[in-house]
């Protein structure tokens, strides 16, 4: 009887099962922000095509000067304020952007340089609402890294650098054979371009 009254208990109070504690999955969401990371100067996605808009904003002139791209090397004489570096600075973005070789633009000062980086920045935003930063600039191109570094003629370590070379106002530069030089030792590989382009300083020009 003892037996069967403690069964009979037990049916009426029965005891609580174990059950396996809650584990929580973790969400992911540390990661979403790392995932949603912008790459820095990324242009990766730009084709020829799509720089058809800045190249139908050019003049006659700069279009004549971008259908002699393949030269190794250009010396263009120019007149005053006619947008000679303004194309020079698009025209070096649109081939580092399509062909991930470094650009290099030498001035007389860093300041004028400095001009090379401002219109590079502009186009950049007009064109393709992309925000440039950082100086030398290093674009993210689908070939790799590009790199537009922007340096004074007087600089000690510039020879060290190698790529396409802009060089401007030169016929206002000293010591031209010097500066020669030193942009020939930039673009000592044959597929280096040099151009050259300046006002006159004298009459004799």
């Amino acid at each position: 009887l003892k037996k069967q009254r403690a069964q009979e208990e037990a049916a009426k109070n029965p005891q609580p099962q174990n059950s396996q504690p809650e584990t929580h999955q973790p969400s992911g969401k540390g990661n979403s922000k790392q995932k949603g990371r912008k790459r820095k100067n990324d242009v990766s996605h730009l084709t020829e095509e799509d720089f058809g808009t800045w190249y139908d904003s050019l003049f006659d002139y700069q279009k004549t000067m971008h259908a002699i791209l393949h030269q190794r090397i250009r010396n263009i004489l120019k007149s005053r304020q006619i947008g000679a570096t303004y194309y020079f600075a698009g025209e070096a973005f649109k081939d580092a952007v399509l062909s991930g070789d470094p650009q290099i633009f030498l001035s007389a000062s860093r300041a004028q340089a400095e001009v090379f980086r401002s219109y590079i920045v502009a186009i950049a935003q007009e064109f393709f609402e992309i925000e440039l930063t950082g100086n030398p600039i290093n674009l993210h191109t689908k070939h790799g890294a590009a790199e537009l570094r922007f340096l004074s003629t007087n600089s000690k370590t510039a020879q060290s650098y190698h790529g396409h070379v802009y060089v401007d106002e030169y016929f206002w530069i000293g010591k031209f054979n010097e500066l020669n030089k030193l942009a020939s030792a930039m673009a000592t590989h044959k597929k280096w371009r040099k151009t050259y382009f300046s006002t006159p300083s004298t009459k004799a020009h």
